[in-house]
């Protein structure tokens, strides 16, 4: 693990009792929205029809930290070959240290640490798993896509920009016969990449 994986998401506060709507503006015989994107999301949840998803922002490094928060955590995180500590090994260890205060606020990240291990048994089948990808699908098939457990991806992790799924290597036969099915409505090849735990939780 290379960042901080969302452990210290900042809570956003509710609206305040007075609503910034976005502003339009015209511009070139064009409509132009104000740039302004956190009023345009306040706005949208204040209706009350919507709720919005903010994109966490991994804290920065700090070689000094403030001296307010003077108590020192570590968030440790592992991932292993199974759950038998007698016989099963850890195959990567991600750990945040981090300052806080005695109320319990963050205060700041001090190190971030990752590591892999390669184990000297194979991995279980049990825990290697498969990504398909629902490339070109149908776009008013979304929903259908998303009630199933399908996730987007907007390729900007490198991944395919498509909608995609994570399943046991058993469900695969299963899956294509859906896609093929309820969603393609013809004999589809979607790309289907295997994953082991090595791949699925690693960060690059």
């Amino acid at each position: 693990m290379s960042s901080q994986l969302g452990f210290f998401a900042v809570s956003v506060p509710p609206p305040t009792g007075r609503i910034v709507r976005p502003q339009v503006v015209a511009k070139n015989d064009e409509v132009a929205i104000c740039s302004d994107e956190e009023a345009m999301a306040r706005h949208l949840e204040a209706t009350g029809n919507y709720r919005i998803l903010r994109k966490l922002q991994p804290r920065r490094i700090v070689g000094r930290p403030r001296p307010e928060f003077r108590r020192h955590g570590v968030i440790l995180d592992t991932e292993t070959t199974g759950l038998n500590y007698r016989f099963d090994e850890i195959i990567e260890i991600g750990a945040i240290a981090f300052t806080f205060n005695d109320a319990g606020a963050i205060g700041d990240v001090t190190g971030v640490y990752g590591g892999l291990q390669q184990p000297t048994i194979p991995i279980p089948p049990d825990i290697t798993r498969l990504r398909i990808y629902a490339e070109n699908s149908p776009f008013d098939m979304k929903d259908h896509l998303k009630a199933r457990g399908y996730r987007w991806s907007d390729g900007s992790d490198g991944r395919p920009k498509s909608w995609w799924i994570e399943l046991p290597e058993e469900k695969l036969e299963e899956e294509l016969h859906f896609l093929r099915t309820e969603i393609y409505r013809w004999d589809a090849d979607p790309p289907v990449k295997y994953l082991t735990a090595l791949d699925r939780f690693w960060v690059a």
